[in-house]
């Protein structure tokens, strides 16, 4: 009897769990434009609060210049090959199994970028030079909704930035 429950309650929580990301084309706009710009100066003032007054205007300005609160972001997929895209940006292509590849960013930087899907969230990670900046983005049940969840590390930086901006379809 014990195992008959056991069962039960596993398959009734198994549905509710497995949630698959569409492997269809997703584009997702802002639900809060301003409440995401506030969200990102936030979480950089946060992050370079502690830096001498020297060198505080000097992060904030490249960590403004990084990071950006898209109106829209572009979901493809096509085979193994996830495609995202923010705003009118350089297209980012990459396995969906988290093998890293070499992209160049508009203004020529390159980074090495990796991509993994699983069950309820992508995570993009861009590594280059001056640190690592990860992006979840995590769906909610019906995939009506979006939160991309920003964390950047940098020797550079006294803590890491840490924001989290809103989507809808």
């Amino acid at each position: 009897m014990k195992k008959l429950m056991l069962l039960l309650v596993i398959g009734l929580l198994i549905p509710a769990t497995l949630i698959a990301v569409p492997k269809e084309d997703m584009v997702w706009k802002t639900s809060g434009h301003k409440k995401n710009l506030s969200k990102i100066e936030k979480g950089i003032e946060k992050s370079i609060d502690d830096m001498n007054f020297i060198t505080r205007p000097i992060a904030r300005g490249k960590l403004e210049d990084a990071n950006i609160a898209f109106k829209k972001i572009t979901f493809k997929f096509s085979g193994d090959k996830v495609s995202i895209q923010h705003d009118g940006r350089a297209i980012i292509t990459a396995p969906a199994d988290g093998t890293a590849i070499k992209w160049k960013r508009n203004d020529g930087e390159v980074f090495k970028v990796t991509q993994k899907v699983s069950e309820t969230k992508i995570t993009q990670t861009f590594k280059g030079d001056d640190g690592k900046k990860t992006m979840v983005y995590k769906f909610n049940k019906d995939f009506s909704q979006m939160w991309v969840s920003v964390r950047i590390d940098s020797s550079q930086l006294p803590e890491p930035v840490r924001y989290t901006m809103k989507y809808k379809r």
